[in-house]
């Protein structure tokens, strides 16, 4: 009796060079975008809602968002989470605001006061968080200050009734509730999920990989 085995060889490198060159490359960027899609979704549940009250429900999105061309290919294992930009004055939702909320700062007045929107009728926030220039103080030239100098008013043209529009302070303090744990909620999001969601992409791609116990 004679066993005989033969294998084309060929194909078995063909085979691995598919993986090596197409699929893990592949199923790693998959497991990178994951990642930072879950990040994206820890920080607008967990995070933001700590420390904001979110008047503006678009905020949220604005600050977290994932460009079509900042996704993570074969090609290109990186993924970015960026604020969204404006395509008209090309600032950053939350520009500035949103690194004090992260590092606690206190701001200060370019001139001699920070002027703070009061959200309402004829009051309310762009997308982005921002309110609209025709809005802004320098803008409106039917604001006025109230007796105490701390309130801009203006009237209603409809109801003639005074409305206050923004609340004037020398210094904003960071929030009450405490810092904005962007980065700390990303990164925790990151480091629990970016193995797991590693090897569901090569499974799904034909590699079963099993790893080590951890002691």
């Amino acid at each position: 009796m004679q066993i005989e085995i033969s294998y084309n060889m060929q194909a078995a490198d063909d085979a691995m060079k598919d993986y090596v060159t197409r699929k893990i490359p592949y199923a790693t960027a998959q497991a990178l975008n994951n990642t930072m899609v879950d990040a994206q979704k820890a920080i607008r549940r967990d995070a933001l809602p700590k420390v904001f009250t979110r008047r503006n429900k678009a905020l949220p999105r604005a600050l977290t968002t994932i460009p079509r061309g900042m996704f993570a290919t074969g090609r290109n294992l990186s993924v970015t989470m960026v604020n969204v930009k404006d395509g008209r004055t090309g600032r950053m939702a939350g520009e500035g605001f949103i690194e004090r909320q992260i590092d606690g700062q206190v701001k200060k007045p370019k001139g001699s006061a920070i002027a703070i929107p009061i959200i309402g009728p004829g009051m309310r926030r762009l997308t982005g968080g921002s309110i609209p220039t025709n809005k802004k103080p320098h803008a409106n030239q039917n604001l006025f200050k109230n007796k105490s100098g701390t309130i801009l008013m203006e009237r209603d043209r409809n109801t003639k009734k005074l409305v206050p529009r923004f609340v004037l302070t020398k210094t904003a303090k960071p929030n009450r509730r405490g810092s904005l744990k962007y980065y700390e909620t990303a990164e925790k999001t990151v480091q629990r999920n970016v193995l797991n969601n590693w090897l569901l992409a090569m499974k799904r791609e034909g590699l079963r990989i099993k790893m080590p116990l951890r002691k």
